[in-house]
């Protein structure tokens, strides 16, 4: 089964946009693919939808109980990695380097970002780095062999 590792803008972004990229990526996880995340992504991806920007836009969809729900979904969901290593500037943005080194402990084959400076480093250590939208294509892909 593919495995792969979601960033956490990929989680907030499904958070917010049901329906969206993001979110169907999600839904598919566990049956057609291995969702690998951390903690460092979980406390991110909480703390981004606890921010005033964020709650005064999307104030229905990201209250403290939705918060807490979505973070216990994605503790039921998916495998969480445990970082072994550090690696320094590989990407462009040094916030980025621990994701890169968590997907590839995870052995992720994908990672799948909307983060355009990991989109262009374009794979890292043989995990390619996809959008949701080219990671549904790659599912709907597996799913047709």
């Amino acid at each position: 089964m593919i495995r792969a590792f979601l960033d956490a803008n990929v989680l907030v972004s499904g958070a917010i946009r049901p329906g969206g990229k993001p979110d169907q990526v999600i839904r598919r996880a566990g049956r057609e693919f291995e969702w690998i995340t951390s903690e460092y992504v979980v406390a991110e991806v909480v703390d981004v939808l606890a921010r005033r920007r964020i709650q005064r836009k999307y104030q229905a969809q990201v209250s403290a109980e939705f918060r807490a729900g979505y973070s216990a979904r994605i503790r039921e969901l998916a495998e969480f990695v445990e970082p072994t290593r550090t690696i320094s500037a590989t990407s462009r943005d040094i916030n980025d380097d621990p994701v890169l080194a968590q997907a590839a402990d995870g052995h992720a084959d994908y990672l799948v970002t909307g983060d355009l400076d990991l989109l262009t480093l374009g794979e890292f250590e043989g995990i390619q780095i996809v959008t949701p939208e080219q990671f549904l294509k790659i599912l709907d892909a597996a799913r047709e062999d």
